[in-house]
């Protein structure tokens, strides 16, 4: 029966953990000993942990304000997941970067790639009003009509709405 009880308590905390399940382990001699309490029910454990968590301030901010707002994004990466313009950052930049090229098209490596997928972490994006975003798989032609590897950097202003900087580099 108390096993029953900490193998339940086990697949509880994997289900409401944050972060992976930490493992539990009883020291048999403090069970034998009658030193280990365990709650009556589960839903007493449900309700001490709702209690305990109550007063906390939820980790991530409502995705549906991020996805309207750039502003209410918790970081860059859930601006990038979640911000419905972000797409047309993105368009922006592969356009403004498409400009600096002299010879010939940019190769944005076809329909599979992901043009400006890379992002810097943390939250400069929403604390700062400034989206830096990168792409290390774009090709540019040179003076001889080789394709060149190099890497886009574009850095979009959130708050007016358009491209501030971009560099190409070959790689």
């Amino acid at each position: 029966m108390l096993w029953n009880q900490v193998a339940a308590l086990v697949i509880f905390a994997a289900l409401c953990s944050d972060a992976s399940a930490q493992e539990i382990s009883v020291d048999p001699k403090a069970e034998a000993a009658g030193r280990v309490q365990f709650p009556e029910s589960l839903e007493d454990e449900v309700d001490r942990l709702t209690k305990e968590r109550a007063g906390q301030k939820p980790r991530e901010i409502n995705e549906q304000a991020c996805r309207d707002d750039w502003s209410k994004c918790a970081d860059n990466k859930q601006l990038a997941e979640t911000y419905r313009k972000y797409i047309e950052i993105r368009t922006a930049c592969q356009i403004a970067a498409g400009r600096l090229a002299k010879y010939g098209k940019p190769n944005w490596g076809g329909w599979t790639h992901r043009v400006f997928g890379q992002f810097l972490p943390g939250d400069t994006g929403p604390s700062s009003g400034y989206a830096i975003l990168f792409d290390n798989e774009v090709q540019f032609q040179n003076g001889f009509g080789a394709m060149v590897n190099s890497s886009a950097r574009c850095k979009y202003d959130l708050r007016n709405e358009k491209v501030l900087e971009v560099t190409v580099r070959a790689r």
